[in-house]
């Protein structure tokens, strides 16, 4: 119990960390060719424009705070397939990573829609400033404003997208293919004998 314990931690330890990093370099690289874009990102962020580095960790951090919810299904669904077989296979760790790839590239595409969704609304309410502008001039207090909007709107969401990612996981369905496959594996009784059996039944009859 403790080496399989010990193994959950660590896969999900393993794919945070590298998926993690990851999708900080992808959204640092999504920044910087959309919203951003009339600006360079490393130069602003070199001569200290705080109000760039306010909007651009703001978005990190949410998409990585959405991008999270897809790893725990993923290993749940894997603790199910190895409690039903009782042990680990390289098949189980790779039909559980498959799952995780699927809900990553989900969850990363619903953080971008909420992101781009939460910035077009504050946009909209607000005609007289243009916010991306201003904020590469390094006003602070339009990119805290939008920061917290952003941030808002994914705590709000987070909870629904993680329920959405562990509903497409059929539990049912993997617990009845694993107890499949190991019936398959047990031994069939051997027809001769069981033959042989009834006919010395009814003789004794």
């Amino acid at each position: 119990m403790f080496t399989r314990t010990l193994f959950f931690s660590s896969y999900e330890t393993i794919v945070s960390l590298i998926f993690g990093l990851l999708t900080i370099f992808i959204v640092y690289k999504i920044i910087d060719k959309t919203f951003l874009r009339k600006i360079n990102t490393d130069q602003s962020l070199n001569s200290g424009n705080v109000a760039v580095a306010i909007f651009s960790g703001t978005i990190v951090l949410c998409t990585l705070l959405l991008v999270q919810t897809s790893i725990l299904p993923s290993v749940e669904a894997m603790r199910t397939m190895v409690l039903t077989q009782a042990k680990v296979t390289f098949s189980i760790v790779g039909i559980s990573f498959l799952y995780f790839l699927l809900f990553y590239v989900v969850s990363f595409v619903i953080s971008i829609i909420i992101i781009l969704l939460a910035i077009a609304i504050y946009m909209k309410a607000t005609t007289q400033i243009d916010e991306i502008d201003e904020i590469t001039k390094n006003n602070i207090s339009i990119a805290v404003i939008m920061s917290i909007v952003i941030l808002g709107l994914t705590l709000f969401i987070r909870s629904p997208v993680k329920r959405f990612i562990s509903s497409m996981i059929n539990y049912d369905a993997i617990e009845s293919s694993n107890v499949d496959k190991s019936k398959q594996i047990l031994p069939q009784p051997i027809p001769d004998k069981m033959e042989k059996t009834k006919s010395g039944k009814k003789e004794n009859n």
